[in-house]
């Protein structure tokens, strides 16, 4: 997010006597950005802007780290800068999970009884100064789950699932024992009690989930998918792991992606969409890499959905890079799937070309499930015209079965579209309902002029 944000005092404009700003390294609060940390060289410079601050901020951070703030202006406007060595710079907090050279139990323990102490300020967007064990509060507070999530990201190094046990977060990273995590989160006033307030938040019956349309999909996802998160807890006693990976394939608009929208609504999970043709590069190495940083981001927002579409691009547009390549970036993307799971991440991956697909992709530990989506017959998209239409008012006694049979092998977004345009053309005419005129005149509109006309024609819709 920062290296896309300007610096505000010039790059290459001298603060001391001899450093000069350089790339942005943090910025923060997020409601109202009032501080930068810019590389300024050997050195870290902290720049804070004079109004707007809040009215603590200044003498809390002279007093703690007995320094002074310089006054700069700059385009009209005036900044406080401060320069640091790079061990002692200051720390955006919610940037810390990202360094690997803040991984002790030790330090974490320490900023856990700092972050104590910013009862009334944003924990991600305050600063940290290691070098004087300090915090500088900025920002609003976050939210209790919001809270737990940054705390189990910097007890993990960057997973986001704020679900997770103590016993969960040792796995990920042995280094932590169970009672020290117990002990960040008993200074931090965070409970156990809380993980089982999150993970029900998101515990619905597996019978709830519908998905009109696809009766073979969504007993799929039921069985497989939403029954593991319901029962979470069996499972893992039993020891059983949540499905590593998903594939979907079957032909163009048969509602492969939205039926990935429709499990992460249901679930309450952020849904991450990732176009493998956009990932890729012509430069070495950079295709592994933005498959890794969209992987990292997915774990940020955990418990989420990472869903790639197009997977047989990965395969098929590297044949210009060499062989060497198109195994560093297959390779990249099977670590981050056989590890996704215990990262509270779901991956599922789409595909219109199945057998375009590198073999080492779709075995088991990596997509452990392939589901062929096919085009809905007349009787599936009859039920998914009725769903559609029960989110508007409708007339009764609509004849859905004529106008079914016509859409039977046509994207389901057709259904969505018909229902939305019937609803447009009933406000048009001045009507309170979808009635079988309306109904009508949308399949016009939608397809071909011969196609409607011999439906319209030949068949009674009412």
């Amino acid at each position: 997010m920062t290296n896309s944000i300007f610096p505000w005092l010039s790059v290459g404009f001298a603060v001391g006597e001899s450093a000069e700003i350089r790339r942005v390294l943090a910025t923060g609060p997020n409601d109202k950005i009032v501080y930068q940390v810019c590389d300024a060289g050997g050195d870290v410079c902290l720049l804070l802007k004079k109004e707007g601050i809040l009215p603590t901020t200044i003498t809390e951070a002279e007093s703690f780290l007995n320094i002074t703030f310089d006054e700069t202006e700059f385009g009209g406007e005036c900044f406080l800068t401060a320069l640091f060595v790079r061990d002692n710079a200051p720390l955006r907090i919610a940037g810390i999970p990202d360094r690997t050279d803040f991984s002790s139990a030790s330090q974490l323990c320490d900023l856990a009884d700092r972050l104590a102490q910013l009862e009334n300020a944003s924990w991600g967007d305050s600063l940290y100064f290691p070098g004087a064990r300090r915090t500088v509060a900025f920002g609003k507070p976050e939210s209790d789950e919001e809270r737990r999530r940054l705390a189990v990201r910097l007890l993990t190094g960057g997973v986001g699932d704020p679900s997770l046990s103590p016993k969960q977060i040792n796995a990920i990273n042995p280094w932590i024992s169970p009672t020290e995590i117990r002990r960040f989160y008993r200074t931090l006033g965070i409970s156990d009690k809380g993980i089982e307030k999150i993970r029900n938040k998101t515990a619905h019956p597996p019978e709830e989930f519908s998905l009109p349309g696809q009766p073979a999909l969504e007993k799929f996802f039921q069985e497989q998918v939403i029954d593991y998160y319901y029962r979470r807890e069996a499972y893992e006693k039993m020891g059983v792991h949540p499905e590593r990976g998903i594939l979907l394939y079957g032909a163009p608009g048969t509602g492969k992606t939205y039926s990935v929208q429709k499990i992460a609504e249901f679930l309450g999970w952020e849904m991450i969409e990732v176009g493998m043709s956009d990932v890729g590069s012509k430069y070495i190495h950079e295709t592994s890499l933005h498959i890794r940083r969209k992987f990292d981001e997915a774990r940020k927002k955990a418990p989420a959905i990472i869903f790639l579409d197009e997977l047989d691009a990965l395969g098929a547009s590297r044949e210009l890079s060499g062989q060497n390549h198109k195994i560093e970036e297959i390779n990249e993307l099977l670590r981050q799937v056989e590890k996704a799971g215990k990262d509270g991440l779901l991956v599922i991956a789409a595909t219109n070309r199945l057998n375009a697909i590198d073999p080492a992709l779709v075995r088991k530990g990596r997509f452990d499930n392939r589901i062929k989506v096919c085009f809905p017959e007349t009787k599936e998209v009859e039920a998914a015209l009725a769903h559609c239409l029960s989110t508007y008012p409708y007339a009764a006694g609509l004849n859905l079965a004529g106008i079914a049979e016509t859409l039977t092998g046509r994207p389901l977004a057709d259904v969505a579209w018909l229902a939305n345009k019937a609803g447009y053309i009933a406000v048009k005419n001045e009507k309170s309902q979808i009635d079988q005129e309306c109904l009508e005149q949308a399949v016009k509109l939608l397809l071909p002029v011969s196609k409607s006309s011999e439906f319209i024609g030949f068949r009674k819709l009412s």
